[in-house]
């Protein structure tokens, strides 16, 4: 099974099953079993968007339709172009012997060369030589760019 993961505050999971269902009554020109990684990622995130907050929870780790089991295996993609979320798609007949990251922060940490005034962005490809400080207009300086991870290991 495929399964796909969404991090947000909340975890949903959205079942191979669930995916390859919706596909099936969308009646598109490829099957299920053509998408790429992506197309899956897509439409996992197009469910999610059109759910309602009680269709929601069906799709929420620790209900009684979701269990950690469900997002555990090896990781085969991943997305990290939406700032506020990480998606994972996870094969779950497939286990990952590695440590297992989930992403939970991505910000850069900057500073005013002029007034010392500290701030933090969310974009850590942001060209900072453009940027000025929101305090006194000075230029600012990287102090620390980074992809915060919390670590946790494989159970099996």
């Amino acid at each position: 099974m495929k399964n796909v993961v969404i991090n947000k505050v909340v975890k949903y999971i959205f079942t191979e099953d669930q995916l390859r269902g919706l596909w099936r009554r969308s009646e598109h020109e490829i099957t299920y079993d053509d998408l790429t990684n992506e197309q899956v990622i897509k439409l996992a995130k197009g469910i999610m968007k059109k759910a309602s907050h009680s269709e929601l929870e069906e799709f929420t780790i620790d209900s009684q339709w979701r269990l950690p089991s469900d997002m555990t295996g090896k990781i085969i993609a991943q997305d990290d172009s939406d700032p506020t979320e990480h998606i994972e798609i996870i094969d779950t007949d497939l286990s990952d012997m590695a440590l297992n990251d989930m992403v939970i922060d991505r910000l850069m940490k900057v500073k005013c060369s002029t007034c010392d005034f500290q701030f933090y962005i969310d974009n850590l490809e942001e060209d900072v030589t453009k940027l000025h400080c929101p305090q006194c207009e000075g230029k600012v300086i990287t102090i620390h760019r980074e992809t915060k991870t919390l670590k946790k290991e494989d159970e099996s």
